[in-house]
């Protein structure tokens, strides 16, 4: 009966074709509505105690995604997932100042899916690098104080492109994560790690130009921020 409710929290759907799975991460949207402020400052320990997210967590590490899955649900999953496991990463390890301060052998033993450990950094460029998609680099909480925030709604297949667009959006107008303007730009160290994301000379200017409420003069040199890895925890 338990393995049936996990099931039925997972595919919500009367059919159990692959092609139409639907997956149900209404407990996580439920949590961080709750537990991540407006200024985007996590309530760790309020999340990692909540029965809700426990529920969610054993969710994601019974059924993880397939290759047959339609890929939009394939990414939700994992963008939830990796924000979910570093949320849990991070509360039981509090009191922190830092993600930095959990050490990488930890890390790997909760960061754990299909069989595959990671760090956090692995995680995050694994993730990455399964889609080709420089959005969802906008969207991976890591836990710091300079990486983009964790948002308040769980993402979902069905509006996956908009809440992309507002993660990027959010992400590159944020002023402790990225200050553009017309006579200087400072970017994100993010940027940099993931530039094979932004080909040709003017990949990344392109995709700031997109998303930028006030964009970068075209003559303007980008400046990379200095890593801030202070826990966001309120």
């Amino acid at each position: 009966m338990r393995v049936l409710l996990l099931l039925g929290l997972l595919f919500p759907c009367t059919t159990w074709a692959q092609k139409n799975v639907r997956v149900d991460h209404t407990p996580w949207n439920t949590v961080v509505s709750i537990y991540v402020g407006a200024d985007g400052l996590v309530d760790y320990k309020g999340i990692a105690a909540d029965p809700i997210f426990q529920r969610y967590l054993q969710v994601l590490q019974r059924f993880a995604p397939e290759a047959t899955w339609p890929e939009v649900e394939r990414k939700a999953w994992w963008i939830n997932a990796s924000n979910a496991m570093v949320v849990q990463l991070v509360a039981r390890q509090l009191p922190i100042d830092s993600v930095g301060a959990i050490t990488l052998a930890e890390q790997k033993k909760v960061l754990v899916v299909q069989g595959t450990s990671f760090t956090v950094d692995e995680l995050m460029d694994h993730v990455v690098g399964l889609f080709g998609d420089p959005r969802v680099i906008c969207a991976l909480h890591r836990a710091s104080r300079d990486s983009p925030v964790l948002a308040t709604a769980a993402y979902t297949a069905d509006h996956l492109d908009e809440q992309l667009e507002a993660a990027a959006r959010r992400f590159v107008n944020h002023p402790r994560r990225n200050v553009i303007g017309s006579e200087e730009g400072r970017i994100s160290w993010l940027f940099s790690h993931y530039a094979a994301m932004f080909p040709g000379s003017d990949g990344l200017r392109s995709f700031l130009l997109k998303y930028s409420a006030i964009p970068p003069a075209a003559n303007v040199r980008l400046r990379t921020m200095p890593r801030d890895p202070g826990l966001n925890a309120r």
